[in-house]
């Protein structure tokens, strides 16, 4: 046995405490990895994703938790974080965009804000009203191998 003597445990022994020592670090909420076991990595948003429109965003994450978006530009879209993996952000004074994950995907919404719901004006029982559809766009994450652009 190359000179390790095995004090009469079973060959598989160490893989069965790993096992136990994952399931006790799990229940804990150690991180696994700080025990010696190979876990499950965690999930990253920084890096390039493609949207439904095509547009290709770079997107990391900033050490206070804003979700800083960069399009093809240069220009820098931040997006406050409001919840576990939920951003969101006043677009224009009558619109508010919000991202959240979902699966393996990055979903953004515009949607109207208060200011946007208020009548513009109102003259003999007339209400000029002002229209802000909702937008859903999904962003999956473009391949580190992929050049940017439409696929």
């Amino acid at each position: 046995m190359n000179g390790i003597k095995n004090h009469g445990r079973r060959a598989g022994a160490p893989a069965r405490l790993c096992g136990l020592a994952m399931g006790a670090a799990l229940l804990l909420g150690v991180a696994p990895a700080l025990m010696g076991c190979s876990g499950p990595r965690p999930w990253n948003v920084n890096g390039k994703w493609r949207s439904e429109k095509g547009m290709v965003l770079t997107v990391r994450l900033l050490p206070d938790g804003t979700l800083e978006m960069t399009d093809r530009r240069g220009v820098k879209h931040p997006f406050r974080r409001v919840g576990p993996e939920r951003w969101e952000a006043r677009i224009s004074r009558v619109a508010r965009g919000s991202v959240h994950r979902e699966g393996d995907q990055l979903i953004f919404r515009r949607e109207p804000t208060e200011e946007a719901k208020k009548p513009l004006a109102e003259q003999n029982g007339i209400v000029l009203m002002r229209r802000i559809n909702p937008v859903v766009d999904r962003m999956t994450r473009v391949p580190e191998t992929e050049t940017p652009g439409k696929p």
